[in-house]
């Protein structure tokens, strides 16, 4: 209890609960379990979906894909252990495959693919934003395969990352 005359003392007296309580929200809030602020990847613009062509697509050794064709995506299976590999069904006459690999760090991480058509440039667009939660190092990545509509003749595809 503090009495008036005494009031530089009060402030001087701490609440060893405080900090605890404090210490803990922190670590709720920061700790390497999924982050509820993080949510989930999301897809905008003309994407018609996010889409996962299998275990046997991991070579990375491109970072951007445009495939516009069932040689082109076959040609990605073409190793060892992927003869059966079950591929998506896509609609080349209507559709192009793009893909996309980003990488970053976070106690959890969202991918937010977007897909936009720059007419005066003759391209698509395609960005990936990555946000990070928490504050743990670990290592998360995606490819970022979308379907979107077949990408017109003569035209490019732009890829960035936020």
């Amino acid at each position: 209890m503090c009495i008036k005359n005494r009031l530089s003392d009060c402030n001087m007296k701490t609440n060893p609960g405080k900090y605890l309580i404090l210490l803990m929200l922190a670590g709720i809030f920061t700790g390497c379990e999924k982050d509820f602020f993080c949510g989930e990847d999301k897809n905008k613009g003309i994407i018609i979906e996010s889409i996962n062509p299998g275990y046997c697509i991991d070579n990375f050794t491109d970072s951007t894909f445009v495939i516009l064709s069932e040689v082109q995506l076959d040609s990605l299976y073409e190793y060892e252990n992927c003869s059966d590999a079950e591929r998506p069904e896509i609609n080349f006459n209507e559709q192009t495959l793009l893909g996309y690999y980003v990488d970053g760090g976070g106690c959890d991480i969202q991918f937010i693919r977007e897909v936009i058509t720059d007419e005066s440039g003759q391209r698509y667009i395609y960005t990936v934003k990555v946000k990070a939660c928490g504050w743990c190092a670990k290592l998360g990545y995606s490819m970022n395969w979308v379907l979107v509509p077949k990408l017109p003749e003569n035209w490019t595809v732009e890829f960035r990352t936020q």
